[in-house]
Formats: structure tokens, sequence, C-alpha cells
């Protein structure tokens, strides 16, 4: 992703000290952000109704701060890794 010219941030509504120890256990290369207070969360519109629970969901969001894709698979997490990287692709190609 990085070639494309993309960056990779986790965020969970997880607590900071858990996100580390996730990270950590993981041997993680990106960073990871704990949004215990769920406000990242709700500004994303990723929180399940009723339950509250984050959802596991990619955002690919441009220099600007536009939102380009959103991929939403709960069960498939690596088809994440790879639409993101189709899209990163396509808006390479776009930018010339």
């Amino acid at each position: 992703m990085v070639a494309l010219g993309g960056e990779v941030v986790g965020v969970s509504t997880d607590k900071h000290e858990t996100q580390c120890d996730f990270a950590k256990s993981l041997s993680v290369e990106f960073p990871m952000i704990g949004d215990a207070d769920k406000r990242i969360a709700k500004a994303y519109g990723v929180l399940w109704p009723i339950i509250g629970l984050d959802r596991r969901i990619t955002f690919v969001i441009d220099e600007q701060g536009i939102v380009r894709g959103v991929f939403n698979y709960e069960l498939l997490p690596h088809k994440h890794v790879d639409d993101a990287i189709a899209l990163l692709r396509e808006l390479a190609a776009k930018a010339g």
C-alpha cells in the first residue's frame, strides 16, 4: 500500500493500552489508535446499531480528507486489503 501512496492506520474502540498490546502481539508496523470514547467510530458511522460495537470497515481517504472507498466485509478481512490496493492503483492511474 505504501508503494501506492497509501498509509495504514488501525482504529478500534478498545483502550489505548489494549491496542498497544494487540499491535505488539502481531508485530504490527502501522499506527494503532484506541478509540475508547467511540468518537472516531461515531464520526465514521461504524458502530453496529443497538449493540454499539465497532464493525470491521476499511476506508480509503485521500490527502484532502475525502473518502474514496469504503470496504465492509465482516467475514472476509483480507478482501479489505485486496480492494483497498485495487482502489489505490486505480487512483494512482487516474492521477497519472
